[in-house]
């Protein structure tokens, strides 16, 4: 029963393990073509045609890490999941810092990433922010958190170096912002999943992930008015 249970541990283990270093190698790059690298305005044009076409060199290029995670343990989705949302919070908190977020655009972004959480929604969840977090990669998100992680020396090349990156900066944003919408998200799902086995296979959970990215407390919602409807003992 020990060895049973040790083994156990070691495989979550080395499953978490392994779901971290998918996210660093995609934060970091790795899956980014050098002709990818892309300058601001030709990814303003990309945005402009729609949120299919601004990420879909992200999916082209996460397509395999998709189709292999539909096979993880929930564990392992829930670790990547976890280890994604805590670059993604750097980056937002970076963007909060420096005057490009509101307070209450965190909150509201907070709220839509909260439901990738639900046990129900893992595997749709991790699929999506794989696609965000390459994107960011391709728009070089892991540069600028390391610049300012880093320490730049003084308060003035921070502020040049954030001037001469600002569209890059901004397009970031609209990266998360676009991404984290459900219409773009759901446009992003229709965009790359619709047809396809895994669509086939989860179509009522993608309506109900819909349904709450657009109202994240609606199953609290729902709860509330069910318990006040009820009749009184």
């Amino acid at each position: 029963m020990t060895s049973l249970i040790y083994n156990q541990k070691w495989i979550q283990y080395k499953e978490k393990c392994e779901a971290e270093a998918l996210v660093e190698d995609i934060w970091s790059g790795k899956y980014v073509q050098p002709n990818l690298i892309l300058e601001a305005e030709y990814q303003k044009m990309l945005l402009n045609e729609g949120v299919g076409s601004f990420f879909s060199s992200a999916f082209a290029a996460v397509k395999s890490k998709i189709e292999d995670a539909a096979e993880w343990a929930d564990n392992k989705m829930q670790s990547f999941i976890k280890a994604s949302l805590e670059k993604l919070q750097d980056l937002l908190q970076f963007l909060r810092n420096h005057g490009f977020l509101k307070k209450y655009q965190t909150r509201r972004m907070q709220d839509v990433v909260g439901v990738f959480k639900r046990p129900e929604y893992l595997k749709l969840g991790s699929s999506m922010l794989m696609i965000l977090t390459q994107k960011l990669a391709e728009l070089g998100a892991k540069a600028l958190v390391d610049f300012m992680a880093g320490g730049t020396g003084t308060a003035t090349k921070a502020a040049i170096w954030i001037q001469e990156n600002v569209e890059k900066i901004k397009l970031m944003l609209e990266a998360i912002q676009n991404f984290l919408d459900p219409k773009g998200l759901i446009s992003v799902l229709w965009d790359f999943l619709n047809g396809s086995k895994f669509w086939q296979e989860n179509e009522q959970t993608i309506k109900n992930l819909k349904d709450d990215l657009e109202d994240p407390h609606r199953a609290f919602k729902n709860a509330f008015a069910a318990l006040s409807s009820s009749p009184s003992p």
